[in-house]
């Protein structure tokens, strides 16, 4: 196991937790983490082997003796932490895709799948809805009744909606809101002064 997508930084955003737990034959359970910076590789072997093979680094071992497999999830969170909640409908069925031409077609979609009693919980819409690809607007041409399409499955259908945003701002489009009010209250992320942008 090894992390790929590393982004330099102070701040770790993604991480491998090597972590298995056993049920042993008397309904009590136990749990191991192995923490460690380094690539690693895991073999099974015949009962009741595990081979741990890394490239080196510092290794810290985390044992979990617990009543049930329950239980040792409860150490095991305690440690990395805990997971939040989501709101219920956030594990319900999802639909998401790039490529709606407008308000009628998402209309279509949402109502094709009503009727073929595919159950929908959360529609969203990708970066196509925007009014040229800018983030905090919409094409109010072909997606015109957008927010009454919000207002409607939520209250007939207890739809809920995700928008795509992209983590960029337009910044040759002088008249552009979004634009303008981040730059007048200078909110954009910059390179450092003592980092060259074209390294």
């Amino acid at each position: 196991m090894f992390t790929l997508l590393i982004i330099q930084g102070t701040e770790n955003l993604y991480g491998v937790h090597p972590f298995y737990t056993v049920l042993e034959a008397d309904g009590k359970a136990h749990g191991i983490l192995f923490l460690n910076s380094n690539a690693m590789e895991y073999s099974f072997l015949p009962e009741p082997a595990l081979s741990l093979k890394t490239l080196g680094g510092v290794l810290d071992f985390f044992v979990f003796l617990g009543d049930n497999p329950e239980h040792v999830i409860q150490l095991y969170t305690s440690v990395i932490g805990r997971q939040i909640m989501p709101p219920f409908w956030a594990l319900g069925y999802q639909l998401c895709r790039f490529g709606y031409t407008g308000t009628q077609n998402v209309r279509e979609v949402i109502d094709r799948n009503l009727k073929a009693k595919i159950p929908l919980d959360t529609m969203y819409l990708d970066i196509d809805y925007m009014d040229n690809y800018e983030d905090f607007t919409y094409d109010k041409k072909a997606f015109a009744g957008l927010p009454e399409l919000f207002k409607d499955t939520k209250t007939q259908n207890q739809l809920h909606w995700v928008l795509m945003l992209d983590a960029a701002i337009e910044g040759n489009n002088t008249q552009y809101q979004t634009f303008k009010e981040g730059y007048k209250n200078d909110v954009f992320v910059k390179w450092p002064k003592s980092v060259d942008p074209k390294d």
